[in-house]
Order: C-alpha cells, then structure tokens, then sequence
C-alpha cells in the first residue's frame, strides 16, 4: 500500500492527511489484536490461527482493487480493508 499511495491520491483527490489516515489504519488494527491473537494461538493452536489469518488477510488483498472503486466512499472503504489487514496480521 505504501508504494500506491501517490498514485491512488492522485487518482482519488486524497490530500497528505486522508492519505496519512489510509495508511495509518493498518497499525491501528495491528496494534489492538496482538493480545487476542497471542489469547487465540494458545487456546486453539497458532497453526490453525495462522492459516485462518493468512487466509483472510489474503482475501482482504486480493479484493482491494474492488474496494478502491467500489462507489465513491474511496477513502472510508480503503481505510476499513487497512484496519481489517491489521486486525488479520
């Protein structure tokens, strides 16, 4: 995502701050789900989280092109598939 950034502001008329905050959501999502993963990997097995998670997190990628231009709440759709890939990291 960093490296489209410029390039999905320009096409998207984001400004420095609405880029910031796209960017930003994924350390938001990452940083409140560390305790709850560390809680699921010992209760249930850190093999079966991190294939759920992988698999999530990939599906969440594979769709973010159709997120990116699905209507035109670019920024609120982007910023949620962020805050999702950081929740599934």
């Amino acid at each position: 995502m960093p490296i489209c950034t410029v390039s999905m502001s320009q096409d998207f008329g984001w400004n420095k701050k609405e880029a910031g905050i796209v960017l930003s959501s994924f350390f938001w999502g990452y940083c409140l789900t560390q305790v709850v993963g560390g809680h699921l990997g010992d209760r249930i097995g850190g093999e079966k989280v991190i294939l759920l998670s992988a698999s999530a997190w990939g599906s969440i990628t594979a769709v973010t092109p159709l997120l990116a231009h699905l209507g035109s709440a670019h920024l609120a759709f982007m910023t949620f598939s962020r805050i999702l890939m950081g929740l599934l990291q």
